[in-house]
């Protein structure tokens, strides 16, 4: 079964994190999906908005659709910038590591232009949880 699930974001909202990490768990949990997909899927959704807040001060809605056996968490910001990759991870930064964990825990991930801004999309290949005997 296909599902479209929106969570509009405070601008600016230092809560805005924590918010879509809530909002993603409870949804894979009541689709019955795997905990260490759903465990990704918290992270990832925490490291696009944690950007979007951070670098664009304008996080403006977390999507998550599910279609078959993958989810896509989608953040909308209003930024025309697009995040920037390290080619490597620095073991000595302190910070910069978002982009690197949400392409290592996804399948894919990217950048979709809109008429106000962009949307960073990721898709994680789902699991069903496993049905206890």
């Amino acid at each position: 079964m296909d599902a479209d699930l929106r969570l509009p974001l405070p601008a600016r909202s230092a809560d805005a994190p924590a918010a879509a990490r809530r909002f993603v768990v409870d949804a894979l949990r009541r689709w019955s999906w795997d905990e260490d997909v759903t465990d990704d899927a918290s992270i990832v959704a925490t490291e696009l908005v944690s950007n979007a807040v951070e670098h664009t001060g304008d996080a403006r809605e977390l999507r998550l659709v599910r279609t078959g056996d993958s989810v896509v968490i989608e953040v909308a910001d209003a930024s025309p910038v697009a995040p920037q990759l390290r080619a490597q991870d620095d073991p000595g930064a302190p910070r910069g590591r978002g982009l690197l964990l949400v392409q290592r825990l996804t399948s894919r991930w990217g950048i979709r232009w809109t008429g106000s801004g962009k949307v960073i999309w990721a898709e994680l290949l789902a699991v069903p949880a496993p049905v206890s005997p």
